[in-house]
């Protein structure tokens, strides 16, 4: 049985791309998961204050192609976005890019007991998986990459956008 780990690399926190006004920041945090074939089950974003770093979680299972020689296998990653900020005031996190630019991440939205983030329309986290590793990517525009309330799970060719 294999195990799913982290697998750092050499980014530099807080860098991140910026062209034709759109800002890209790969997570320096790279996931090798335990089966190549696992999926992507469930996914949010979360800030730690202490840190004061932006994180992704996401879950991954073999579900579907488990049975009665191979087990149910559940894995929860954390992945870092360095470099993201939080305006306590308007309640929003961002990323400056490229003279200053702020590019708009995420919002928190309020609901009954607890409170969750919220991509903004600009914005998008990218997973993708290439044999068993998954390369997690904020993604932030000055335009709108997705219609506002539209919800974009799905999975394509080992690729999920939320």
């Amino acid at each position: 049985m294999g195990c799913g780990c982290l697998i750092g690399s050499g980014f530099r926190a807080g860098a991140g791309t910026q062209a034709g006004g759109v800002y890209r920041m790969v997570s320096p945090d790279r996931i090798q998961l335990d089966w190549p074939d696992m999926i992507l089950t469930s996914r949010w974003l979360e800030w730690d204050y202490k840190r004061k770093e932006m994180y992704a979680v996401l879950t991954f299972e073999n579900a579907q192609f488990y049975n009665r020689v191979e087990w149910h296998e559940e894995r929860t990653y954390r992945v870092r976005f360095p470099g993201v900020q939080y305006d306590q005031a308007k309640r929003f996190f961002f990323v400056v890019g490229q003279k200053n630019r702020i590019f708009p991440i995420a919002h928190r939205v309020e609901g009954g007991w607890s409170s969750r983030l919220v991509t903004t329309p600009n914005a998008r986290v990218r997973v993708k998986k290439r044999r068993g590793t998954v390369e997690v990517t904020l993604e932030a525009a000055a335009y709108p990459l997705s219609k506002a309330g539209m919800i974009q799970f799905g999975q394509m060719k080992g690729e999920w956008v939320f």
